[in-house]
């Protein structure tokens, strides 16, 4: 289950104008990529997605001529490796500009997509396929996914963001960030639960039950769910070896991490790896 946070929309220049991009544009109206924020326009609405190293953004307006502006940043090699979807969301999205057909998400809605949530999931895997980004359905078939992943996504999180989270129930966002990137940079080892209750403060016990509130599940189980993530990255945009993939995610061979691969996520490495190379090949 996700950490649901609420944040401040204003974001540095840099943040919103990264060094390389590539851009849709609406093939009848050439609608260009994020022209504006989303509060500059009451009835617009903003999505942000974000797969490991890539990142997406949209926005739709219901005021304005309709059509979708779809901005794609470039791989970003330093958050390459960590593999998380996160979705992020503001404004209100109408149907086709009928302001009585209309969803609120609110000045910004922002969810860490849960493991068993397999229709998120599957609609960023699909935004993210190069085979869906060619041809004159590519702008029909983003804008069906990502209002579907929008509504969804809203539909699922946005109760767990209106829940107060009360200190003694879940950890501190510092906490949990130093937990992350603490856990991320040691996926290829032995993780205790002594040793992150340690880090972040805690004893064993209270850690188990702060984590969980936290997390939306165990310690162990999210060690494992960081390493299936890492893993699926690699297998789908590298060539290395399974076996070495697997040592270097923290699994034990290559045999366990297909079998966890298949139990918790119902694909085989061998399987991902033709279904990724396939969409390459078609992109």
């Amino acid at each position: 289950m996700p950490s649901i946070v609420t944040a401040d929309t204003q974001r540095s220049p840099a943040s919103v104008r990264p060094a390389a991009t590539r851009t849709w544009r609406d093939p009848v109206r050439g609608v260009p990529s994020l022209a504006g924020d989303a509060a500059a326009d009451a009835h617009a609405c903003a999505i942000d997605v974000s797969c490991g190293g890539q990142r997406l953004r949209a926005r739709w307006s219901a005021t304005k001529p309709p059509g979708l502006s779809i901005d794609r940043r470039a791989p970003s090699p330093s958050a390459a490796d960590r593999g998380e979807l996160r979705v992020h969301l503001r404004g209100t999205l109408a149907a086709g500009g009928a302001k009585s057909a209309a969803v609120q998400f609110g000045p910004h809605l922002a969810a860490r997509i849960d493991a068993d949530d397999a229709l998120a999931r599957e609609c960023i895997a699909r935004l993210f396929d190069p085979a869906g980004q060619a041809g004159a359905a590519s702008v029909l078939l983003a804008d069906a996914l990502l209002r579907t992943l929008a509504l969804h996504v809203f539909t699922r999180y946005a109760s767990r963001a209106a829940e107060p989270k009360h200190r003694d129930d879940g950890l501190a966002d510092g906490v949990e960030r130093r937990l992350e990137a603490f856990i991320d940079a040691r996926l290829d080892r032995r993780l205790s639960r002594t040793e992150l209750a340690r880090l972040a403060g805690y004893d064993a016990r209270a850690f188990s039950f702060a984590f969980r509130n936290s997390f939306g599940m165990t310690p162990a189980q999210y060690v494992i769910e960081r390493r299936l993530d890492r893993a699926c990255l690699l297998i789908a945009t590298t060539a290395r070896d399974l076996a070495d993939i697997a040592i270097s995610a923290g699994f034990s061979s290559q045999s366990h991490l297909t079998s966890t691969l298949k139990k918790r996520r119902g694909i085989t490495p061998l399987r991902l790896r033709r279904e990724s190379a396939r969409g390459a090949e078609t992109a």
